[in-house]
C-alpha cells in the first residue's frame, strides 16, 4: 500500500508499453486505476495492454527457470530424475505452444496487412475510376462542342 503499486514494477520492465504495473484487477496499482478512469472519462486513449498469452508465457518461463535452478543442485534420486524428465516434457510443450502462438500471430499480421492493402488499393482504384469517368465526361462535352463547330462550318 505504501509503494502505490511499485511492487509490481518488474512487470513494467518486462512489458514497458503496457500502462499497468499490476495486471490483475485486485493488484494494488493506483496509477493503473487513475489512467483507466481517465480513459473512461475520455481524457486518455489508445491504452496499450500486453496480450494475456504473453503474460502467461512470462509467468511460465519464470516457473521453468525456478524449477531448473532448484533441480540443478539435486541428482541421483529416482524421484528427482522423474521430476526433471517431467519438467523437460512440460518445457517442450510450452515451447511448442509459444511457437504455435507466434506462427498464428504472424499469420494474423499478414492477413491484417493484406486487408489494409486491399482497402487501400480498392480506394485508389475507386478514385482512379472516378477520375477517368470525369475525364470522359469532360471529353464528351468537348467533342459535342467540336461537333457543333463542325456542323456550323460544314453546312
Amino acid at each position: 500500500m505504501l509503494t502505490y503499486g511499485e511492487g509490481y514494477h518488474n512487470f513494467h520492465h518486462m512489458f514497458a508499453h503496457d500502462y499497468r504495473n499490476g495486471v490483475r484487477a485486485w493488484q494494488w496499482d493506483p496509477s493503473k486505476w487513475f489512467i483507466a478512469f481517465m480513459s473512461w472519462a475520455g481524457l486518455a486513449r489508445n491504452l496499450k495492454r500486453v496480450p494475456r498469452f504473453k503474460i502467461q508465457r512470462a509467468l511460465l518461463d519464470a516457473q521453468f527457470r525456478r524449477a531448473e535452478i532448484q533441480l540443478s543442485n539435486q541428482s541421483g534420486r529416482v524421484q528427482i530424475e522423474q521430476i526433471k524428465r517431467r519438467v523437460a516434457e512440460e518445457y517442450e510443450e510450452f515451447c511448442s505452444a509459444v511457437t504455435a502462438w507466434t506462427h498464428l500471430r504472424e499469420q494474423w499480421l499478414v492477413d491484417a496487412k493484406r486487408a489494409v492493402l486491399d482497402r487501400w488499393e480498392h480506394s485508389l482504384l475507386q478514385s482512379r475510376l472516378q477520375e477517368l469517368e470525369r475525364g470522359l465526361k469532360t471529353q464528351h462535352r468537348r467533342m459535342r462542342a467540336l461537333g457543333d463547330q463542325i456542323t456550323l462550318f460544314v453546312t
